[in-house]
């Protein structure tokens, strides 16, 4: 779950922040004049201290604390001292006044500035340890400078500050040292008397400030980043593909400074006239990919219809080349009958007429069998043109679509194209192009997918135009073999006319038998070897059909494969067309 300070905005954020460094900071600075008021009257409190010191050991009476230095012991030297440092402690309230030396490696209390009528344990005897002094707080004093301490927190003695100034001889060579202990709850009084003075004022300034820094910070924020909220409306839009309304929403957006603000909103308006120029040319891709995929796919049905009344005319003429083959085979058993009718007219002159009879009626027969003949090689002659001229028609259809299929290879080159451009604008626009730049993620995969399909059905045309080159050959082949069978044929005719003639003059030219059973004889070989030959031209015609049907199947099956490519490309453009229409570019 989302805290409520997520959701502020950014001005709002900001200026929370920029408060809150502000009121740091003003802590920070009281806390810091606290400290320095503390400091500095610590500082003003340890030089009077030290010079009030300096000035003390000047008046301290050398020559009794001499005689004094001398015995060291209670005598009328020390108690002249004593009183002098007791008077000094009395006039200026300091808390003690002493003086020291150094000696064996340890600091000492010599001379201890209370009443001389003050009882023992109420003063430091001559050589007691100075506990709360070490060495390096006199080490300054002995060679003749004035010192002091920080305060110093001592649970016996309380708080208080120490000075420390070298008592002098008249040669001025150091003979003593002079400690003077000033009470610090004085600097603790002073501390609170200037901070109590001074820290309400030091506040009121602070605040003023903080209201007039926070004021302007509110003021120029709103100027600064007002045109992020046009350029978050424009994104919205965008991501509702309502381009209108997102021209709309940025062209009301002004920016007052060339900076980063500034900079984004003229990239956002670039990125939504690129993305309208993008989503129109998408558009009009999608609409004509989809108008040329129908058109590939009614040309495909016309072509599948041609290739299905080509498969039935091949069926058929495999059929008549069959019947053909029949047909040569009856011939040659009527010619087989013709030669043993001549061998017996040639054995027996006799029966010349009835086998001349028959020799007529199989002749009849013959010759209605070869007109039959001539009639189905005819017609498959007629058939395999058809098929040609039909083939070759779908050939230059062919070519059609290869032209088709360019066209819309080019316009997925373009679409994929127009995709990239897309993608490198919303990548421009950042986080606030993301959503378009799925949706030209999508577009590029479909004209990928499209040009792909366009790929697959130029192969498979290719593959059906080299099978059709390979029909249309065999055709020519078998149109040449039916013009052949079909002058045989003719010339078969002809003989059995000839035989006709000649037999309806047997019964008057009996004399003549002998020349015309050689002239049928003769006949009778060249119809037998006619035949022969027409039996072969009839096997290789029904073998060539039948390899110009299983071409014709095979070339349908292409078509099917090429016609569900179409298909499956003409529903990707609709897929296109879908998504690209959910961009809103008017009002309509």
């Amino acid at each position: 779950m989302k805290s409520k300070y997520s959701s502020l905005s950014l001005a709002s954020r900001i200026t929370s922040i920029f408060s809150l460094l502000i009121v740091i900071l003003l802590v920070l600075s009281v806390i810091s004049s606290v400290s320095k008021t503390k400091k500095a009257t610590e500082d003003s409190i340890s030089q009077y201290s030290k010079h009030l010191t300096e000035s003390l050991a000047n008046k301290v009476n050398s020559e009794e604390y001499e005689k004094f230095l001398n015995a060291k012991e209670e005598n009328d030297a020390y108690r002249s001292v004593r009183e002098q440092l007791n008077s000094f402690r009395e006039l200026t309230g300091s808390l003690y006044v002493y003086s020291l030396e150094y000696s064996n490696n340890k600091v000492k209390i010599l001379v201890d500035g209370e009443p001389n009528d003050a009882k023992a344990g109420e003063y430091s005897p001559i050589g007691e340890s100075a506990v709360t002094t070490s060495y390096e707080d006199i080490k300054p004093v002995l060679s003749g400078k004035t010192t002091h301490t920080p305060i110093v927190h001592d649970k016996k003695y309380g708080d208080y500050l120490s000075s420390f100034a070298p008592i002098k001889d008249k040669d001025g060579k150091v003979i003593g040292i002079l400690g003077v202990d000033t009470d610090a709850k004085m600097v603790k009084e002073i501390t609170n008397n200037i901070i109590s003075s001074s820290l309400p004022s030091t506040v009121l300034v602070g605040l003023l400030a903080i209201i007039i820094a926070i004021a302007f910070n509110i003021w120029m924020l709103r100027r600064l980043l007002n045109p992020l909220k046009g350029i978050q409306a424009t994104a919205e839009s965008i991501a509702n593909h309502d381009l209108h309304t997102a021209e709309k929403e940025i062209s009301k957006v002004k920016a007052f400074y060339n900076d980063e603000v500034g900079r984004l909103l003229a990239s956002v308006i670039t990125m939504t006239g690129n993305l309208r120029a993008i989503i129109s040319a998408v558009k009009s891709t999608t609409s004509n990919v989809s108008t040329l995929s129908q058109e590939l796919t009614d040309t495909f049905g016309i072509t599948k219809a041609s290739l299905i009344e080509i498969n039935a005319s091949v069926s058929g003429m495999s059929e008549g080349a069959q019947t053909q083959m029949t047909g040569a085979s009856e011939s040659a058993i009527a010619t087989a009958e013709l030669a043993a009718s001549i061998s017996k007219i040639a054995e027996s002159a006799a029966s010349v007429s009835e086998k001349s009879s028959e020799a007529v009626a199989e002749a009849n027969k013959g010759y209605s069998r070869i007109e039959s003949a001539i009639k189905q090689v005819k017609v498959i002659q007629e058939v395999v043109g058809f098929s040609s001229e039909n083939i070759s028609v779908m050939t230059s259809r062919y070519s059609d679509i290869e032209h088709v299929l360019a066209t819309i290879s080019g316009i997925a080159d373009q679409t994929n194209l127009l995709s990239l451009n897309a993608s490198i604008e919303a990548a421009r626009a950042g986080e606030q192009g993301k959503g378009f730049s799925v949706v030209a993620q999508e577009i590029r995969k479909l004209a990928e997918q499209s040009k792909n399909a366009s790929k697959q059905i130029s192969t498979l045309i290719q593959l059906i135009d080299t099978d059709t080159k390979t029909v249309i050959e065999g055709m020519e082949v078998g149109v040449r073999e039916a013009s052949a069978g079909l002058e045989l044929v003719k010339s078969a005719g002809s003989a059995f006319k000839d035989i006709l003639v000649k037999n309806d003059g047997v019964d008057f030219e009996v004399q003549e038998v002998t020349a015309a059973v050689e002239q049928m004889s003769a006949g009778a070989e060249q119809i037998s070897a006619t035949i022969d030959e027409m039996s072969v031209i009839a096997t290789s015609s029904s073998q060539k059909t039948e390899e110009i049907g299983a071409l014709s199947a095979e070339q349908l099956h292409l078509i099917d494969l090429v016609g569900n490519s179409t298909s499956n490309m003409n529903n990707m453009a609709n897929e296109l067309t879908d998504v690209v229409n959910k961009f809103k570019l008017s009002t309509s």
